[in-house]
């Protein structure tokens, strides 16, 4: 063979075997981010796994007889109840962060963005769970520092503004595709309902201070 044609073979072979070695990392880090998001998922299941255990107990107290060991059922469901809320909203502000940051690319951002979402769906629910737990038992001051505590997470995380006075909320409606307005107008709403509340408890009070 020429030894023009020899060279050509031998930066083939070489071309190849870069191609495959290309191949196969290319398969690793697709292994790796498999792996990651599992990781994440199972770290959310964790989180999630506090709900269901605290919906549970405030199902065995809601049947059991006994009043004493009825009491303290519903408040070992609050007690999981705030430990689940504590790292839910934890996790989900560090998302929002990370969601909003221009450098996070696309695909990691819309990723994200369900996370958010799902979290707080599971935040919402966790809250219910809390005050429906505090309700049975008559807490009333409970029932007040839960919502006066969920009042405080929105507002230092979906309703903070940035310079443009805009909120994260309405910042990651921007960021989503056909249903824009979702997440500000349901974080509106639901601040609407927790002052509601709130202003309900506070006039009780007042009357009962009167008296």
């Amino acid at each position: 063979m020429k030894p023009e044609v020899t060279k050509s073979v031998s930066n083939l072979q070489e071309l190849l075997a870069i191609q495959q070695q290309l191949a196969s990392i290319a398969e690793q880090i697709e292994d790796l981010s498999t792996t990651v998001k599992r990781v994440e998922q199972g770290q959310y299941n964790d989180r999630y796994a506090g709900f269901f255990s605290a919906r549970q107990q405030i199902i065995e107290a809601f049947v059991t007889e006994d009043s004493e060991l009825k009491r303290i059922g519903f408040k070992n469901a609050t007690l999981t109840a705030n430990n689940t809320l504590a790292q839910l909203m934890l996790t989900m502000r560090t998302d929002i962060v990370e969601y909003i940051d221009p450098s996070t690319k696309p695909k990691q951002a819309a990723r994200i963005g369900e996370r958010i979402g799902e979290a707080l769906t599971y935040i919402n629910a966790t809250v219910q769970l809390n005050l429906m737990a505090n309700t049975a038992i008559g807490e009333k001051r409970a029932v007040e520092v839960t919502l006066a505590n969920y009042k405080g997470f929105l507002d230092n995380s979906l309703l903070i503004e940035d310079k443009h006075g805009r909120s994260i909320a309405q910042r990651i409606d921007d960021y989503q595709k056909g249903d824009s307005g979702t997440m500000d107008q349901k974080t509106g709403q639901l601040m609407n309902s927790i002052e509601g509340v709130l202003q309900i408890e506070n006039k009780d009070k007042k009357e009962i201070n009167h008296e």
